[in-house]
Order: C-alpha cells, then structure tokens, then sequence
C-alpha cells in the first residue's frame, strides 16, 4: 500500500486543512508533536521538552505517543526527555556539557500556527545548573506531501564561557528517545555502501559507530517501523553516531537513545554552531526493505542529505 492511500480516503483533510493547535502542540495532520506544559503535573519552565510525539501510519492509524521520558522529576521537569541535548563521553555520564536538559528555563514563540515555533533558553544558571550554552531551537513540520513524515529542526547552540572550562567531549545535538524493547534495532549505512543493524543493547552507555556516510540513521522495531533522523545538507559540522542504550528507571523499560553527535574541537567548545536534522517516521509500506537497502529514504521524507542529494 502506498503511504498516501488511505489518505485519500480521509479526502486529505489532515494535510489540507485543521483547526488551530495550542500554543504547545504542533500537528500537520500526520505528526502531532506536544511540548512540556504546567498541566501535565510539572510547573515547568522548558518549552523544549517533547512530551508526546504522534504518527499517523500508512494505512490511517494512530500510533500513540512514541516518547520514552524518564518520570523522575528534577528541578520541575524531567531530567531525561525526547528532544535534550548534553556531552557524551561514553561513560553514560553528561559530563556537565549541558545545552537543553532537565530544568532549563525557555521560552516558546510561535511562528506558524500550529506548524512551527521556536524554543529559547536563556543561558541563566537555574535549579544549581551551569549551562554550557543558550540555544534556539525552530521546530518546523510541513504539509507538502514530500516531507509530511517530517519534522525539521534546527538548533543553534551559542557556547558561554563555562563552557571551556569542561572536559572536551562529543555534543549530542538532539536526542530522539524511543520506547525500548520495542526499537531496539539501529540501522546505519556505512561507508562500505551497505546498511548495518546494530542492536542498541549493546551500549548500556554512548559508544560511537564506525563508517557513518554522515547521512542518516534509523531506530526499527525489526518489522519495517520505526523513525529515522536525517542530517540535513546545510549542516557541515563533523559527526558521528552515538548508539546508546538509556536504561530504565521505576519500570520505565528505558529509551533507546541513540543520535548524531557533533565531534569536539581541539580548542573546546566556543563561538556559535548550527546543525539541522529531520525527524521522520515510516513503516513497511513507506520504507521497502529495497528502499532502504539502497539508501533511499522512506516515503514522505525526502529531504536533501548531507551528502548533497535529495531522495
């Protein structure tokens, strides 16, 4: 089946036309996206923190919330979420390269309604926490039908001088968690022209695959689902792929949080860097395994990559 039929029985209204979202949910009829509100029981004061995250598959269904945020609260937030970002030293530890973490304080402005917005931190220290960076966040989704699996984002991360003063270690730009032992296979292509399967248990803490194009990576169930994140052309910066399984707390069955991770320079963190990637959910019938095997990505997210080509 292809991925638009059983849209075009729905007329094609989700993409064409809704109503106003809140302030805090994005939706373009496919993805529904919902960030950190006070009401779901935390007062919180970070609008990066993705709460839920939604698809509607191939065939018209709803997927659920997709997240795996840890539930401790910290700092009246959650100290581990869908969408942070901190160091990564391979250890399991941040490092205290904090740049959107638990008890962050932003602020949301919209930009779009109900399509995109963008999230500011302020750098301050709050709840005990140094920051090692203030960063903006645009979170975009389209109605194109090219990237409707797609969720853009570009986060610009302007280092404060704390952040010299830290051990040089990998930043993980952002960090998509995924309920585990559901997504628990991690496809990479490789240098060599195939895609590998990785299985994410194998890293109880980050440990950074070898031969990555730079392109993408993907989270799968072993079924044809799952998510993938796209490196966006316009982002130079070197990478690499942390592959990490976040373990669970209080039954949580953890996270398999796996992301790109902008390789440190031999100076330390300073100055101001943008990366862009694309967040993106397919299923067996957007993503054949001969699409994949070719590198060519699924239905629905075809974004130029970072080796300058558009599939």
């Amino acid at each position: 089946m292809k991925l638009y039929t059983a849209l075009a029985a729905l007329g094609l209204v989700a993409l064409i036309g809704f109503g106003p979202a809140r302030a805090t949910e994005l939706t373009n009829g496919r993805i529904t996206v919902d960030f950190a509100v006070p009401s779901n029981g935390i007062a919180t004061t970070d609008s990066d923190r993705i709460d839920s995250i939604s698809w509607m598959n191939s065939l018209g269904r709803k997927t659920g919330n997709l997240t795996s945020n840890f539930p401790e609260v910290f700092c009246d937030d959650r100290q581990w979420y869908f969408g942070d970002s901190y160091g990564e030293d391979n250890t399991g530890e941040p490092r205290e390269l904090y740049a959107v973490y638990g008890g962050e304080v932003s602020s949301w402005t919209p930009i779009e309604s109900g399509l995109s917005g963008v999230s500011a931190s302020n750098g301050a220290t709050s709840c005990g926490q140094q920051w090692s960076a203030t960063v903006k966040t645009e979170y975009q989704l389209a109605k194109k039908t090219q990237v409707a699996n797609a969720m853009k984002i570009t986060r610009k991360f302007t280092f404060l001088p704390y952040a010299r003063t830290l051990p040089l270690v990998n930043l993980r730009s952002f960090v998509p968690r995924l309920k585990l032992p559901r997504y628990v296979d991690v496809l990479v292509p490789s240098t060599d022209g195939t895609i590998h399967t990785y299985n994410v248990d194998s890293c109880v803490s980050a440990c950074d695959l070898p031969n990555w194009t730079g392109t993408w990576f993907a989270d799968d169930d072993g079924h044809g689902n799952g998510m993938v994140m796209i490196r966006d052309q316009s982002s130079t910066w070197p990478a690499v792929i942390a592959m990490d399984n976040d373990g669970g707390a209080n039954g949580t069955g953890g996270a398999n949080a796996t992301s790109i991770a902008l390789v440190y320079p031999a100076s330390g963190w300073t100055g101001t860097i943008t990366e862009t990637q694309w967040l993106c959910f397919y299923d067996r019938y957007s993503w054949s395994a001969a699409s994949r095997a070719a590198g060519v990505l699924p239905e629905g997210c075809q974004v130029p990559m970072a080796d300058g080509r558009r599939r």
